[in-house]
């Protein structure tokens, strides 16, 4: 044992002190992660999208790569059960469109449009409202902005 630390036993004063307290507070892990899983995940509101394909102003090698990922997700099913393209690319279930680029040009925009465009809700996220000063919150609150998404 590291020095200067005591080892602590269960005993029956620390039993006793716990029959004491309310069953709130006696929770276990689980209970309360569970809890703090399902006020994390009330943060994130769906919308629905305002914004469409047809408002949007970007240049044209964008927008080409965007139909491209739409038309991907429009036909998948002719493209990976009809054409059996699932048969050289078996992990093609799912199409991740990485937006990016300096604040104020268009990606939640863009974002909304193709929400608009898929017939499908939209969760704005903002880094600054799901970041924490406690260790390990973070990835907690971007894991549940995912998990109601879903």
């Amino acid at each position: 044992m590291p020095t200067g630390w005591e080892k602590v036993t269960n005993t029956e004063k620390t039993k006793s002190t716990n029959l004491n307290k309310p069953p709130e507070q006696t929770l276990t892990n689980n209970s309360s992660d569970k809890t703090s899983e399902i006020n994390r995940m009330e943060m994130f509101i769906p919308e629905e999208p305002q914004k469409s394909l047809d408002n949007l102003i970007i240049p044209s090698t964008v927008k080409n790569r965007i139909d491209t990922a739409l038309n991907r997700i429009k036909y998948h099913d002719i493209l990976y059960h009809q054409w059996n393209l699932k048969s050289i690319d078996p992990r093609g279930k799912r199409t991740a469109i990485n937006l990016f680029g300096l604040p104020g040009t268009g990606k939640t925009f863009c974002a909304e449009a193709i929400a608009h465009f898929l017939g499908k809700k939209i969760i704005k996220v903002n880094y600054a409202e799901i970041e924490s000063k406690y260790v390990g919150e973070t990835p907690k609150n971007i894991t549940a902005a995912f998990e109601k998404a879903k």
